[in-house]
């Protein structure tokens, strides 16, 4: 019966270091540090998230979804949607609703082109939550990627930062 408890722990030791192995996690904080000194740092939220909330300065936005929405027979696809608003141009969206995340096609080769094609680059990836960057990670991985950063919590701790403090 030991030896088999022993077994067991070395096997999930094994499985969970191997997972640790395939994706670094920082904090938000290590991120902004490591985007000071050159690392590439890729916020993959939609264009209009990073439009409408917070922006890190310094991080290039290649977004890893785009989200379409529908409003009274209109499609709206946000990455069109941002090229208008920054055009100066006002779209107005009452009562849209989420159909579905498509992964955006060039995705891989925006970064690719950033990068030049080098897949062995650091970056750091990082969304809202955690949730879409894990993904996207997953992709740049199964693509040959190997210096990945991934911050897993996202944005979301330094939104609620900022919005506490411009509350008092």
């Amino acid at each position: 019966m030991v030896n088999r408890l022993v077994i067991l722990i070395a096997v999930l030791t094994t499985f969970l270091s191997a997972k640790e192995e395939n994706i670094t996690d920082i904090s938000l904080e290590k991120a902004m540090t490591l985007s000071k000194s050159g690392t590439y740092f890729i916020d993959i939220r939609t264009s209009i998230e990073v439009l409408y909330a917070y922006r890190i300065p310094g991080t290039i936005n290649i977004p890893f979804f785009f989200r379409e929405a529908k409003t009274e027979n209109i499609f709206i696809r946000d990455d069109i949607a941002a090229a208008e608003l920054e055009a100066g141009h006002k779209l107005s969206v009452k009562t849209a609703y989420k159909i579905s995340d498509t992964i955006n096609p060039k995705f891989l080769s925006d970064l690719d082109e950033l990068l030049e094609g080098n897949k062995a680059e650091p970056i750091i990836i990082m969304c809202n939550s955690g949730k879409r960057s894990i993904k996207a990670v997953e992709v740049l991985k199964k693509s040959g990627y190997t210096n990945i950063l991934h911050v897993k919590t996202g944005l979301k701790p330094l939104i609620t930062k900022a919005y506490a403090a411009a509350l008092q």
